[in-house]
């Protein structure tokens, strides 16, 4: 990657680009700097890039002018293209505020990992660590039931239902559906489907209420307006939405009273709205 100023051609540091390419080491044990191949959009369709290219020995995957469409990428273009658009969702790289090229460099390599994390995480790597609250979290409320009615009992409390929730809890339950990813959002965890959000951790006063205590953990979980209509009035103090998610389709539950069954069926709800339809019939059909 390298840093240019305002309005300078891509094809203008192209052999630069390409000399500064790292050494790879090799099964055999060598060291080599000269890709097999170079995939390149129609910027790069110049006389000059392809006597480089031709030079170096290396194979010229440059787009052609009127010759090659700009709506069929192709899966090699396709890949880069969604790799710049993945930085450009990064604010700090989308509009260059600082002048010295070093921090601006810089940002960019943070938005490089943070992308490589994310994609290794996905592919089965370590998970982020959760938040653990400073002291033990509160006891959650007891449920009753109708046979420990019948023998006299007030409250029944199940061990399932002692176990408060965190947010390892719910990473366990949504990262058994498939296409789940576990990433950051604001800098706190996330999962997704496809890039569509299904829940967060939130940690802002605008996401949990002014009586709760600094240890309670909330989650935001997605879901449509009639479902959280309808949780609100089941259970409002597990289920709760402030002003500032009163237009979000979405649902703020309170992680130290959700029982285990209301947990997983409504993370599951909601990832089936915002998974792919492909997904959603291997879920069925599993």
């Amino acid at each position: 990657m390298l840093v240019t100023a305002a309005n300078t051609p891509d094809a203008a540091v192209f052999e630069a680009l390409l000399e500064d390419v790292p050494k790879v080491q090799t099964p055999a044990g060598g060291r080599r700097c000269r890709p097999d191949k170079c995939h390149a959009d129609k910027a790069y369709d110049q006389r000059r890039c392809r006597g480089y290219l031709t030079r170096r020995r290396i194979k010229v995957r440059i787009a052609r002018r009127g010759v090659e469409s700009s709506e069929r990428l192709g899966r090699h273009r396709w890949k880069a293209e969604r790799t710049i658009a993945w930085l450009a969702g990064c604010r700090r790289l989308r509009v260059r505020y600082d002048r010295s090229s070093e921090r601006f460099f810089a940002f960019a390599m943070l938005g490089c990992g943070r992308l490589c994390y994310n994609r290794w995480v996905r592919a089965g790597g370590a998970r982020p660590p959760a938040r653990s609250p400073p002291y033990p979290p509160t006891t959650p409320k007891a449920v009753g039931c109708q046979g420990c009615a019948v023998r006299g009992r007030r409250t029944c409390v199940r061990e399932e239902e002692l176990r408060v929730a965190t947010w390892e809890t719910v990473w366990d339950l949504l990262g058994a559906l498939p296409g789940t990813e576990q990433g950051l959002l604001h800098n706190n965890p996330a999962v997704r489907v496809r890039g569509k959000l299904v829940a967060y951790l939130p940690n802002n006063r605008r996401s949990r209420p002014a009586h709760a205590a600094n240890h309670e953990e909330f989650l935001v979980v997605r879901t449509d307006f009639a479902e959280r209509a309808a949780l609100l009035a089941e259970d409002p103090e597990t289920f709760f939405v402030t002003p500032h998610y009163q237009n979000y389709p979405g649902v703020i539950v309170r992680l130290a009273t959700v029982r285990p069954d209301q947990l997983r069926e409504l993370l599951t709800q909601a990832w089936r709205l915002v998974a792919p339809r492909r997904l959603v019939r291997e879920l069925d059909q599993a």
